[in-house]
């Protein structure tokens, strides 16, 4: 041992998908601190605390006396149709809290990193740059959006990371693939769009490169992303790589209706990969590459 002091990280939002990624590969590296809402959950390797970031007091308290040099906000409202029904609970939590943190970040002088999301988007062309001009359409991709311009105006040095869609080992809720593989080990048969399109990214390839991208002091929007998939290729490609029945997976057109959305999902939410390939080492994995190390990840058994 050195006896150098570890930097320490905070990771709000921290039992969510991404949240509990982050913790999972940085907690070697930084002293780990993460925060939860209503739910405690003990991670390997990390400090919980409790923490309503919609309230601008508790977060400046919280952040003053743990002085993080970086700062990961994971924390957010992220069920469309609850966000639709709940649009200012949507807001104070995915707008007004980011902002808090930014704000707190920006005063004690942490590097902040802000998750956003494609739903900023109104999915009409698909591959969007970070420089495309948003329309998001849904509650969500308003209250996501506003969140990126409260982060921005209080901590001009934060770095944005947008993503189309996250899997990953879940401790509440499923992801996409986590929902496919729970249907087909049950034998039930899913529907899954052809002509619905998006860039998924396993969780914990997203926190390396986000980590990395800290040390490397980026700043401003960037896309994590890789190829662009159908929602149908997504569910194929699970039941592959996890050795199950394809035949299961069946291919169904957003346009007949078969499959009902209370609130309509955006068409073509794929990213451009093209300036986060170019700024860091850690490429990020593409479809079939990532699912491996997700049942990688399960077959370990790793529980936090």
């Amino acid at each position: 041992m050195n006896g150098k002091q570890k930097k320490k990280i905070l990771v709000t939002g921290g039992v969510g998908l991404l949240g509990n990624a982050v913790v999972r590969q940085a907690k070697n590296t930084y002293e780990t601190v993460y925060t939860y809402n209503r739910h405690a959950r003990n991670l390997d390797g990390a400090r919980g605390i409790p923490l309503d970031i919609t309230s601008a007091g508790a977060v400046m308290e919280c952040i003053a006396g743990l002085r993080p040099d970086l700062i990961v906000n994971a924390a957010a409202l992220r069920t469309i149709n609850y966000c639709q029904d709940h649009p200012d609970e949507a807001m104070a939590v995915n707008a007004t809290g980011a902002g808090n943190i930014a704000a707190a970040a920006a005063r004690y002088g942490a590097k902040m990193i802000h998750v956003s999301t494609d739903s900023v988007f109104d999915g009409q062309k698909g591959m969007y740059k970070e420089t495309d001009p948003p329309n998001p359409v849904t509650v969500y991709g308003k209250s996501k959006l506003e969140g990126e311009r409260l982060v921005m105006g209080a901590c001009p040095e934060a770095l944005i990371v947008r993503v189309s869609s996250i899997y990953g080992m879940s401790l509440e809720g499923q992801s996409i693939p986590e929902w496919v593989l729970d249907q087909l080990r049950k034998g039930i048969p899913v529907k899954m769009f052809t002509d619905a399109y998006l860039s998924p990214v396993f969780a914990d390839n997203m926190a390396e490169v986000m980590l990395e991208a800290a040390g490397a002091g980026l700043k401003g929007i960037y896309n994590v992303s890789n190829e662009r998939c159908s929602r149908y290729e997504l569910g194929l490609e699970t039941a592959r790589v996890f050795g199950l029945d394809t035949a299961l997976v069946q291919p169904v057109s957003s346009e007949t209706g078969e499959v009902k959305m209370r609130v309509a999902r955006t068409r073509d939410a794929s990213l451009d990969p093209t300036r986060i390939a170019r700024a860091v080492k850690t490429p990020v994995l593409g479809l079939r590459d990532g699912l491996m190390r997700f049942k990688k990840l399960l077959d370990g058994g790793v529980k936090s």
